[in-house]
């Protein structure tokens, strides 16, 4: 569930896909209650099975029968966008989901209160540590360069 929070997450607010999500900040980062409902919904009309993980922690989602008439109104360049993010984001531990999502979260942020963006990696670092003060300069540092990598945040010249 969190993964799937944080792809829309992604799509929206970094990918500009209009999906009509709004985030807020939660435990693990952004999160939209929106979601979780419509992810009941696909497992209410047999698109998806939500099953509890083994060890009692998170949920599994698997795509059902369902899903393939759902799909074909999917746009290309969407599925194109939630696989590149997938790719980017699947397999990553929970904590670095949150750091992740938190970090361009504070970016997109101070990107919109500020009248200079993109936000200072330094400004940056100093909200993310602020919300999340268990997450280290490193874990926020690591993040960053991801979604630089990634092209998920923009910076000015001559900061990191």
């Amino acid at each position: 569930h969190t993964l799937l929070q944080k792809l829309f997450y992604f799509l929206e607010y970094a990918r500009g896909k209009e999906l009509g999500y709004r985030y807020r900040l939660y435990h693990y980062g952004p999160y939209c209650p929106e979601v979780w409902a419509d992810l009941s919904y696909l497992e209410d009309i047999g698109a998806v099975a939500v099953v509890g993980g083994p060890n009692g922690f998170g949920y599994h989602i698997h795509p059902q029968g369902a899903i393939q008439a759902l799909l074909r109104f999917t746009d290309e360049d969407l599925k194109k966008e939630v696989n590149s993010l997938l790719d980017f984001l699947g397999r990553r531990p929970v904590r670095e989901l949150e750091c992740l999502a938190t970090t361009h979260y504070v970016y997109k942020e101070l990107q919109f209160t500020q009248n200079e963006p993109p936000p200072t990696w330094e400004a940056v670092v100093k909200g993310v540590r602020a919300l999340k003060p268990h997450l280290s300069e490193a874990e926020v540092q690591a993040a960053w360069m991801a979604l630089q990598g990634q092209g998920l945040v923009e910076v000015t010249p001559g900061h990191r």
